[in-house]
């Protein structure tokens, strides 16, 4: 899959979740405000909708779910019956570990880092097993470049993001499920568990975004703004850089790096 392909089919994924869980939160809203404010006819005339509206959500999700599932599966078997892709190089691994090394006995001498190479990925995140940097990332920029993006990383794991990240729309899906749980499935409470998760996965937003500002500050105080501004620069044209649920505008992201490096006192 070439990288046009690839940025059209994640935009467009991105998108759709974004209509569908917008119009199901102001649908399930409005039958909310109808049933608790006993008005009748604003309840009859959003029922039928709200409800087909959260079916078509969850079903897409769930669908969703099911082909990352699959993906995943199908891949490893493809490996298991031999047409495993070549091995990374060496060199790149050891790049990544001294280049990450070097960042995080600046940022976090005493806290422990993995560092993994992500097979034909131009992305870098974090999850249990340690940070993960893409092959294409290490291929492409320069070390200090590397460094810009493993700083934003170890900025995650110093601030123990990955679960506040998960916490809003944990506790989404918990309520969500007592929901179901005390009042059982009818159409009304499908509808008000939800609309409560929609509006959980918005209040999340504004959350998720400070996240991402506050990392790619504090990996600026220790490289420097320009090191963190041109690092998301080089990824531009390879990266999603849309808006989403987790990350805000990857241009307001470079913009707001580069304001605060020109209030600066000059040195």
């Amino acid at each position: 899959m070439n990288r046009e392909t690839r940025l059209l089919i994640t935009k467009t994924v991105i998108t759709s979740q974004f209509a569908l869980i917008w119009l199901a939160l102001a649908l399930g809203s409005a039958y909310t405000y109808g049933l608790f404010t006993d008005n009748l006819a604003l309840e009859a005339a959003t029922r039928l909708p709200a409800f087909v509206i959260m079916n078509i959500l969850f079903g897409y999700l769930f669908v969703f779910y099911l082909i990352s599932i699959g993906y995943l599966i199908g891949r490893r078997i493809w490996w298991k019956l031999g047409h495993k892709p070549t091995e990374i190089q060496p060199e790149l691994k050891q790049r990544l570990l001294n280049l990450g090394e070097h960042v995080r006995m600046q940022m976090a001498p005493i806290t422990k880092v993995r560092f993994l190479v992500g097979r034909m990925s131009y992305n870098a995140f974090t999850t249990k097993k340690g940070i993960i940097v893409g092959e294409k990332i290490l291929r492409d920029l320069s070390d200090i470049e590397v460094e810009g993006i493993i700083a934003h990383e170890i900025a995650h794991v110093v601030n123990g993001d990955r679960w506040k990240k998960g916490l809003g729309l944990g506790v989404g899906s918990a309520l969500v499920i007592v929901i179901l749980g005390v009042f059982s499935f009818t159409r009304s409470s499908a509808i008000l568990a939800g609309t409560l998760w929609c509006l959980f996965v918005f209040l999340g937003i504004p959350l998720n975004w400070k996240i991402e500002y506050d990392a790619d500050l504090k990996a600026a105080r220790y490289l420097g703004f320009e090191v963190i501004a041109k690092s998301l620069e080089k990824l531009q044209p390879n990266v999603y850089g849309g808006i989403s649920f987790s990350h805000p505008l990857l241009t307001k992201r470079i913009m707001r790096l580069r304001a605060m490096n020109s209030k600066l006192p000059a040195a």
